[in-house]
């Protein structure tokens, strides 16, 4: 009798590739400052779900910054968004998601 090979869990399909946001906050700033105008929908098309929740984090990001403004009509309405930063670089996010700070070390 043989022994029976030892068990094996295929993980590779819970670890989707990765999406850097400061990547897309320069990506959407690009996009925007070219076109001046766009709706989130055109901003998205053709993404996979990872891409688009990091891309309305970064037009959050250049919300926060002053650089873009948004305007939605209706509730759950169309979201359209306008470069309002002229020909400024878009904001810079330093780290997308980098260790937590010391609570023992002094600010």
């Amino acid at each position: 009798m043989t022994p029976r090979p030892e068990p094996h869990v295929e993980l590779s399909h819970l670890h989707g590739g990765t999406v850097s946001l400061s990547g897309q906050v320069a990506l959407v700033a690009e996009q925007l400052r070219r076109d001046g105008v766009c709706t989130f929908r055109g901003l998205v098309h053709g993404c996979d779900r990872l891409t688009t929740v990091v891309r309305f984090l970064a037009v959050l990001e250049l919300f926060r910054a002053g650089q873009v403004a948004l305007e939605q009509l209706t509730p759950l309405g169309e979201l359209t968004l306008r470069w309002t930063a002229g020909g400024d670089e878009a904001v810079s996010v330093i780290d997308d998601y980098g260790p937590a700070p010391d609570p023992q070390e002094e600010p």
